[in-house]
């Protein structure tokens, strides 16, 4: 007779490769965002409260203990993720490090007036949500949270707000906070995940992803939180309405870009499953979707697929996986796009560990 299952953390952080010690007292495993801080933590088989491995662990990929003796071996990758950008009034052009540090930044968003632009890093520790220049000057962070990530920032339609998603040792929730500094507001408590939110062009309409009703759907709310509605059916993990209002475009995870009215209702796929690399490389433009696709012979198309049906314009061969969000400036003239960065693999050892 087997027993019954027993919860051993509570704090909601992401796990991974749970490992038994040898005397089969405790359990190690690692903690933490892939593109944020990992690191190795322990906790008794009979319960407690989970410890940090001080000294050790940091940005360890996965672990295990020889079985007779106390050594630990664990891999590290460590890997610099830079927001790059391309200047897409140059045929010759070739993408350029924009906004970078040692540590995170992604998820690019220009301001509806092109000046400034929000993104995520960890530059300062734990990611939170910065701004810049246009020029990627005067960096500034808006958020302050103690723990965990935040990310996935988009202006609102007159630019005094941010919208953006973050897990500060929750699950992931969507929070707004005034663009020129202010205090953040909570939108969503459900206790499924709300995701990667974005404004309608009007203002009236912020669309989110969200797990509430089981698989993830494109859900909607107004800007105080209040209204949420279910729009999508077919599954939806992010989603972006055109600057006329007249369709939704989301992605389907496994199953490419779809569009519907976005108040709901029929839907119909937009762009097959190749056309993206991963559910949020996608962006709309004026002239259409911009999105990175799939791994090719040439590396990683980024494509402008025109909104009037035109033949696609391939805009450059990118040469390293995308991460999440790109940006298009409002004139049409930059696209920015996250990248891995000078990654770094090693292995390490530790003697006597107990």
């Amino acid at each position: 007779m087997t027993g019954a299952p027993r919860q051993l953390t509570h704090d909601q952080h992401t796990k991974r490769r749970p490992l038994w010690t040898n005397d089969g007292k405790e359990i190690i495993y690692i903690v933490g965002e892939t593109t944020s801080e990992l690191s190795i933590h322990r906790v008794r088989a009979s319960g407690g409260e989970p410890r940090r491995i001080e000294g050790i662990g940091a940005n360890a990929s996965a672990l295990t203990l020889a079985r007779k003796a106390n050594r630990l071996l664990y891999s590290t990758v460590s890997i610099n993720y830079d927001i790059h950008r391309l200047d897409l009034t140059s045929p010759d052009a070739k993408p350029e490090r924009f906004l970078s540090s040692t540590r995170y930044e992604g998820s690019p968003s220009y301001s509806p007036n092109g000046k400034r632009i929000a993104f995520t890093s960890n530059r300062g520790g734990v990611r939170q949500i910065w701004v810049a220049d246009a020029d990627g000057a005067n960096a500034t962070p808006l958020t302050s949270f103690s723990d965990g990530i935040a990310g996935s920032p988009k202006w609102s339609p007159d630019g005094q707000t941010i919208v953006f998603d973050a897990r500060p040792g929750t699950n992931a929730d969507i929070y707004t906070v005034p663009a020129s500094g202010g205090p953040v507001k909570q939108l969503t408590k459900d206790p499924a995940e709300d995701h990667v939110p974005f404004w309608s062009p009007d203002g009236k309409w912020i669309y989110f992803g969200s797990a509430r009703a089981g698989g993830t759907q494109v859900f909607r709310m107004r800007p105080d939180g209040s209204g949420v509605q279910q729009i999508t059916h077919n599954g939806g993990e992010y989603g972006e309405v055109s600057a006329d209002g007249k369709w939704l475009y989301y992605s389907v995870p496994r199953n490419g870009l779809w569009k519907m009215p976005p108040d709901g209702g029929e839907a119909v796929q937009a762009l097959p499953q190749a056309a993206l690399q991963l559910p949020l490389t996608f962006v709309l433009g004026t002239r259409g979707i911009y999105a990175v696709g799939a791994r090719t012979e040439g590396g990683f198309p980024a494509v402008l697929y025109p909104f009037d049906a035109g033949k696609p314009v391939t805009l450059a061969m990118l040469d390293r996986s995308q991460t999440n969000f790109p940006a298009i400036s409002p004139d049409g003239r930059w696209f920015l796009y996250t990248n891995s960065d000078d990654p770094v693999y090693e292995i390490m050892i530790v003697d006597n560990f107990r």
